[in-house]
């Protein structure tokens, strides 16, 4: 029977009816529209109207069931869903065939609910698959399980929530509930009548009720209309700009999501960014009020508890310094007064450790504690050390126990109070229900006891993980907008509605077997998603209620959905396409005050007052060159990047650790005729001393394994030992200087220059200067005026006598000199600048224009010359001041400028 209008249908209803929905919130939506009808009547008092989700009222029928039948209060212990899913779990996890049983869980579930629903028993079910054997061997234990617990437990049996249901529809059907069943019921909002609801009503119409299955629809008419945006994100934002316009005229609206669980975060930005923008700006809170979404995420995902999950979790041997900010930099541990001094707290630790545990943590924490009583200043983590040490002592307490369900939940309530969770403030909102839920939670997963005798902490966090799976509803006040997924709008009414993502691909929805049961089997019984003429039926079911609730429709597919092109569902194909302009989305950054501003361009920074000795070297030089900006920022506002941490040695260490070896290896060696008399062994022997003598010296007080040391050494020594063969071949030479330190001034600027090594040549008294390099390198790095690698000129110019500049590069790819020189007789293997045209006719020159171009480029340093003109796109490849200098917000405004040309 169909209705037009629910005033028209709330018109026919009498005292002893009940309605049956298939969901809660349906349910609260008759309810709250039929307060809305009686008040327009007049009446101010009414009995309200009897109303219940399906699921909800069998539970409650059961339960009342199960205390006044004594056929019912004998039939056993009832377990819940999350009990029946830790049951299966374990058979899974037993079954060594399996590679993953988390993968198997969900669709084993399904597939016994599917046999219950249909009255099959899986060992009375013939095995036409591999699939269904080992379905059929998991259904016996599961079986057997609750034989061994009704047993343990002195019951006669424990049912499940499909065993509880076959009892309480024989129990109706045989008159023993009639005093609880009302003399009507109103199936209505129900777009499949499925088998177990058939067996319900057919329970219910032998004990005498009278079942009836009613639709009511907004209007007699279809009203829909069609229309198609670019993509998927367009789509959303359309129908966000939609609800709003209509909600600001004071209009109901649904938004309906298919697949909206997965899309939900996506879903909740766009309608903030439609909404209320200014809210996804920092420190800013969204108005729950304006939408209300139906799906939920999971309890483990919200910030509150997914912080609780982290705390206990803890390992007790080492925790990635990166992911330490989670539990340091959380509001929700300790105290709020000291999070400014844990921020500082992990900045020096992530520039010492890529990991650390409990007890580093605290020996940090210590000292940084005792320097600030020593230097009499206030100690800011005295309250965290206490935090830390208790936490300390707690898991050493309960790291090897083994314990009941019930009983880490006391462990994990007393673990969390002492982290000081949920911290020091007072919870918003949403942290309260959050909270309140993790309370429940705790209590479902202490429930376990009766399923689970005792565990260890993994298994009890990996069981409460389980339990935190379920999704978390915010409680909000009703909202003008409500965005729903297909079945959470069933039988609702609107003033509009807009249904996107209806595209063939997924509407009607494709079949989706159940791969343990018989595909056979599922289209006899026509299972749900296994017949393809049912799930059309449904499609068109769903889709004929949906255009009729509401006196607007829009319905709406992507044209594209990255690069496949996408067609309308064929339930959609004869309805009238209407145009629908793309959104425009106020962006949260344009809600600054619309002032016009005067653009100025300053580059210029105040002068450097000179002199100034400045730390890092050549690095003032070489930053200077590339882009003026990057030497500004650097050395003047000290806007530096942490390098991150690398387990082992990272590329830096290794460039060092090769540079000592072969200082260690001069040092003894000191000319090239000492290394020509060396026997092969004799040579093996000093570099592995030298290697030694280096890795022991770069892993004290950090933790680096045997195995790692071990291969370090390896590469090293066989890279040492070729590159000693290429020194071999030079001509005579003996090694001056080594590590040297050498000050320098430069147009006010005092810098200190550490050259890596001078060689003497032939001659006696020739220099070349040699910088080592374990990567690529090329002499053009040389070239002026804006020269990349300064510090073969910087040393060059500085030094009385130089001959030749040299680049040792020390490679896995190539093993060479590279380099110029005035005198290619007494250094063969470098560039005799005479004879090469990219550089003037004599070293003395080449010298004299590299002085004069590194004055320039110190100059204009100490002049304050900031401009953001890097000198090609390398300069900017490995640059972490992007975000400060703007470079390519700068990129895109002169684009923009040429364009208007």
């Amino acid at each position: 029977m169909n209705f037009w209008g629910l005033d028209q249908w709330f018109d026919t209803l009498t005292e002893d009816t009940l309605i049956c929905t298939p969901n809660q919130r349906l349910s609260r939506f008759y309810q709250a529209q039929y307060q809305r009808y009686q008040l327009a009547r007049g009446c101010k008092l009414f009995r309200p109207l009897t109303c219940t989700a399906l699921e909800l009222w069998q539970s409650e029928l059961w339960r009342k069931a199960s205390l006044s039948i004594p056929s019912c209060a004998q039939a056993g212990v009832t377990i819940s869903a999350l009990q029946k899913r830790v049951l299966w779990q374990d058979i899974l996890n037993n079954d060594e065939t399996l590679w993953s049983a988390g993968d198997v869980l969900d669709v084993a579930l399904e597939a016994d609910k599917l046999l219950a629903a249909w009255g099959l028993a899986a060992s009375e079910v013939d095995a036409s698959t591999d699939e269904f054997v080992l379905f059929q061997a998991w259904a016996k234990q599961y079986k057997g399980q609750l034989k061994a617990l009704a047993k343990a437990q002195g019951v006669r049996a424990i049912l499940d929530e499909q065993a509880v249901q076959g009892l309480l529809f024989s129990t109706i059907a045989s008159g023993e509930l009639n005093a609880l069943l009302p003399k009507k019921v109103i199936f209505t909002g129900f777009d499949q009548w499925s088998v177990p609801l058939k067996r319900f009503e057919q329970s219910l119409c032998a004990a005498g009720v009278v079942c009836e299955q009613q639709q009511i629809w907004r209007s007699d008419k279809n009203n829909a209309q069609c229309t198609v945006l670019p993509s998927p994100k367009h789509e959303l934002f359309a129908a966000a700009k939609w609800a709003l316009a209509q909600s600001e005229l004071g209009l109901s609206v649904a938004v309906v999501v298919p697949e909206l669980g997965q899309r939900l975060a996506e879903v909740e930005r766009a309608f903030q960014q439609v909404f209320a923008p200014e809210s996804l700006l920092p420190n800013a809170a969204f108005d729950s009020s304006l939408i209300n979404i139906s799906s939920g995420r999971p309890l483990s995902q919200c910030p509150l508890v997914s912080c609780a999950l982290r705390l206990l979790a803890w390992p007790g041997q080492k925790v990635a310094v990166a992911e330490l900010s989670a539990w340091l930099l959380s509001p929700m541990v300790g105290s709020s007064a000291d999070l400014a001094a844990r921020t500082a707290l992990l900045t020096e630790l992530a520039g010492q450790y890529t990991s650390t545990n409990l007890a580093q943590l605290k020996a940090a924490v210590a000292e940084r504690n005792a320097a600030a009583r020593e230097a009499g200043l206030p100690v800011l983590l005295e309250h965290f050390y206490v935090v830390l040490e208790t936490v300390h002592k707690h898991i050493g307490a309960n790291s090897c126990a083994r314990l009941s369900p019930s009983a880490w939940r006391d462990v994990f309530k007393l673990r969390l109070h002492a982290w000081g969770w949920p911290g020091s403030r007072t919870l918003n909102s949403t942290e309260y229900q959050q909270h309140e839920h993790w309370l429940q939670a705790l209590d479902s997963f202490a429930a376990l006891d009766d399923v689970v005798a005792i565990c260890d902490i993994n298994r009890a966090l990996q069981l409460l993980t389980q339990v935190l799976k379920a999704p978390f509803h915010k409680q909000t006040p009703p909202a003008k907008v409500q965005i729903l997924g297909v079945l959470e709008a069933a039988g609702q009414l609107f003033d509009g509605i807009w249904w996107l993502g209806l595209n063939s691909h997924t509407w009607p929805e494709a079949l989706k077997l159940n791969p343990l049961l018989p595909a056979a089997l599922q289209r006899e019984h026509k299972m749900p998603r296994s017949h393809a003429g049912a799930e059309l039926s449904y499609a068109q079911s769903i889709t004929h209620r949906l255009c009729h609730s509401a006196s607007q429709v829009v319905v709406s597919y992507a044209a594209f959905d990255g690069d496949e092109p996408l067609s309308p569902s064929p339930l959609i194909e004869d309805l009238p396409i209407i145009a629908v302009s793309e959104p425009a989305v106020l962006h949260p950054w344009q809600l600054a005050p619309a002032v016009q501003l005067e653009g100025v361009v300053d580059y210029t920074a105040a002068p450097v007052l000179v002199p100034l000795e400045l730390s890092g070297g050549v690095g003032v030089i070489k930053r200077q060159a590339a882009c003026p900006f990057q030497a500004f920022a650097v050395h003047r506002l000290g806007a530096t990047n942490r390098e991150a941490l690398t387990e082992g040695l990272d590329s830096r260490d290794r460039g060092n650790a090769m540079h000592e070896v072969l200082e260690f290896i001069w040092q003894r060696l000191e000319t090239q005729q000492a290394l020509l008399a060396q026997t092969p062994e004799a040579i093996a022997t000093l570099i592995d001393e030298a290697v030694a003598y280096v890795l022991a010296r770069i892993a004290k007080g950090r933790q680096f394994g045997a195995r790692l040391l071990e291969l370090e050494a390896q590469r090293l020594h066989n890279r040492v030992q070729q590159w000693l063969e290429e020194e071999r071949k030079r001509e005579p030479f003996s090694v001056v200087l080594q590590e040297k330190t050498l000050p320098l001034e430069l147009e006010g600027l005092r810098l200190t220059l550490r050259m890596d090594r001078v060689d003497c040549l032939a001659d006696g008294k020739t220099l070349a200067v040699i910088d080592y390099k374990t990567g690529n390198s090329h002499i053009k790095s040389w070239q002026w005026p804006r020269i990349d690698e300064p510090q073969i000129p910087l040393y060059a110019t500085a030094l009385p006598g130089v001959g030749a500049a040299v680049f040792a590069q020390v490679s896995t790819q190539k093993m060479q000199y590279m380099g110029l020189s005035a005198m290619p007789l007494l250094f063969s293997e470098l560039t005799d600048v005479a004879n090469h045209k990219d550089w003037p006719a004599s070293f003395a020159e080449v010298l004299e224009q590299w002085h004069a171009h590194l004055q320039a480029v110190a100059a204009a340093f100490v002049a304050g010359d900031a401009q953001v003109s890097p000198k090609n796109a390398s300069s900017c490849q490995w640059c972490d001041l992007k975000s400060l200098c703007r470079i390519n917000e700068l990129n895109l405004a002169v684009q923009s400028e040429d364009a208007l040309i």
